[in-house]
């Protein structure tokens, strides 16, 4: 077959694939029509259940301050739409029926097996309409980039809380946590070399104790505190339920700043932005995509006959790794103390001027989906700036990019000694030359 003929074929495929995916498609987005009502009963749930942890910890929610903050698990939002649209429902609900007002203060966190998107701290005005559209659009729509599925819940309790806990002699007392998920109990991802921590891991633990905080008893196996139903009407009529589970967390002892005024009645909120396009597509786009698939195919025959074999390498700490020695969500190397005990050393990378850090593994560096690489703190060890800028969990450097990461973070040499603290600099930067 001709050069032109194959190009022509695939095209051809492309096209008919779509036409043929369109229904299927459309059937999915119907498929995430979730009832009005079914939310609005999960959201007064969810309501009575953050203003239940206050009024346990000793606060009064409707005359005194609260600092929501909203953690939404990502993983599964590429494989569920439905759930992913539910979660946001419920949080936008949540926020108008409370509701926030003048004096409070939101946050929203995304998280997978830990977090790894945060806005800042929002200090609400008013809690009007326009507001709550501003508080809205801070909800994530997607999954992380380069995601392998799965959640730690514990993990992301406690890399929150340590958040929470940073730059403070004591902690924080007129906040509620809300976690967000599918299903509270942590799921391992498919693939990759992440494990969940478990309510028992001492550094969940511990950030519980430091917080001086509980997560509400579980309403059922899975730890959630609350569970939502929603229902949703799939296409032949049907309607279907769909469980978002929450887990809450509270301080033992609530204190929050005193409200101006009683907190006044909730109400409905502004819709939300609109998800990532689904099918049914409009035409335009399927010619652009078809287009796009006829340029792909030459692109592939032209690297069929020219192969490239530019190496894609990344720096971390001067030492250089090629990402495509390692598949999606492999580790390429770790970042390790002087002394790390281990026979294979060819992952180790010792930061430089690291004589005094102790002899552990501070980071592990994993390639993402594409040029991209991700950098996470490891047990005792975390994330505290990128560039300069405070920053928590997981860091993603893109192809082009250079970051200057500073991790942190207290070792006991021994069982018996107090531990002591160490702070280390390196730099992951990608060649592009």
């Amino acid at each position: 077959m001709s050069p032109r003929n194959l190009v022509f074929g695939i095209a051809a495929g492309a096209l008919l694939h779509l036409i043929g995916a369109a229904p299927c498609a459309a059937e999915t987005a119907r498929e995430a029509a979730i009832d009005v009502a079914s939310i609005r009963a999960a959201s007064a749930t969810l309501v009575e259940a953050v203003k239940g942890a206050v009024k346990e910890s000793g606060g009064d929610p409707e005359r005194e301050s609260v600092r929501l903050i909203l953690a939404f698990s990502t993983g599964h939002f590429g494989d569920d739409p439905a759930k992913a649209r539910g979660a946001r429902e419920v949080a936008n609900h949540l926020l108008a029926a409370f509701p926030v007002a003048a004096g409070d203060r939101v946050q929203v966190w995304a998280y997978e097996m830990g977090v790894w998107s945060t806005s800042r701290e929002h200090a609400v005005r008013s809690g009007d309409a326009n507001e709550l559209r501003e508080l809205n659009r801070l909800f994530p729509l997607t999954a992380r980039a380069g995601t392998l599925g799965g959640h730690d819940t514990e993990r992301a309790i406690s890399e929150i809380g340590d958040s929470l806990l940073a730059g403070r002699g004591e902690p924080p007392a007129g906040f509620v946590m809300i976690l967000l998920a599918n299903d509270a109990a942590s799921v391992n991802p498919e693939g990759g070399t992440d494990r969940t921590w478990g309510e028992n891991d001492p550094r969940y633990l511990s950030t519980l104790e430091r917080l001086a905080a509980s997560r509400v008893p579980p309403a059922n196996k899975s730890g959630a505190s609350v569970v939502l139903p929603l229902k949703v009407a799939l296409p032949d009529g049907r309607e279907v339920v769909r469980d978002i589970q929450a887990v809450i967390v509270r301080p033992k002892q609530f204190a929050g700043a005193r409200l101006t005024m009683t907190r006044p009645a909730g109400g409905d909120p502004p819709p939300l932005p609109d998800s990532p396009p689904q099918f049914p597509w409009p035409a335009a786009t399927i010619v652009a995509v078809v287009l796009a698939a006829v340029v792909l195919a030459v692109f592939a025959l032209r690297r069929a006959r020219f192969p490239s074999r530019k190496a894609r390498i990344v720096v971390v700490a001067a030492s250089r790794r090629d990402v495509r020695d390692f598949a999606l969500g492999q580790e390429i190397c770790h970042v390790a103390g002087p002394g790390y005990p281990e026979d294979d050393r060819s992952k180790t990378v010792e930061p430089p001027g690291g004589a005094s850090l102790p002899p552990i593994i501070l980071a592990r560096v994993r390639r993402g989906r594409g040029l991209l690489v991700s950098i996470r703190g490891e047990d005792e060890s975390s994330v505290v700036e990128v560039d300069g800028t405070p920053a928590h969990g997981e860091v993603l450097v893109r192809y082009g990019e250079k970051r200057r990461i500073t991790l942190a973070g207290s070792h006991a040499p021994e069982p018996y000694l107090p531990p002591a603290e160490f702070r280390c600099e390196i730099e992951v930067a990608w060649e592009t030359a």
